[in-house]
């Protein structure tokens, strides 16, 4: 078990690292609720100092200050690509092909979903100065 605020709060309390920081990419919307949240009470303003963005699009995130940018992982075009694969199976579909061991692979974009924890998209599309 890995206690995440407490993680959090360790790393960026070790140094002045974060300050150094142009933003944090997390692995979950909590995470990144987590980290906007020991940033700020370090004295960092989200998004002008750290941009924040998590991953899940959890519904929430509209609801936290900023509001939280987070990759929206489509959980229901997943879903609904997997269960039209295995109802063309369960439908006789061609698998004499397809080795058993062979992993189906199938590419889906997950779009970011911009709030303001990210900052302005535009600055993000600047020329470095």
């Amino acid at each position: 078990y890995i206690n995440i605020p407490t993680v959090v709060r360790q790393a960026l309390a070790q140094d002045d690292r974060v300050t150094k920081l142009d933003g944090v990419a997390c692995s979950c919307d909590s995470i990144a609720a987590t980290v906007m949240i020991f940033a700020m009470k370090r004295g960092c303003i989200v998004p002008d100092d750290l941009a924040v963005a998590g991953y899940d699009n959890d519904p929430w995130c509209e609801c936290v200050d900023p509001p939280l940018a987070s990759v929206d992982r489509l959980q229901q075009l997943m879903v609904d690509r997997l269960e039209n694969w295995l109802l063309s199976v369960l439908d006789g579909a061609d698998t004499d092909n397809v080795e058993p061991q062979e992993p189906i692979q199938e590419m889906v974009y997950e779009p970011l979903v911009w709030r303001q924890s990210a900052g302005n998209p535009m600055d993000a599309m600047a020329e470095p100065t």
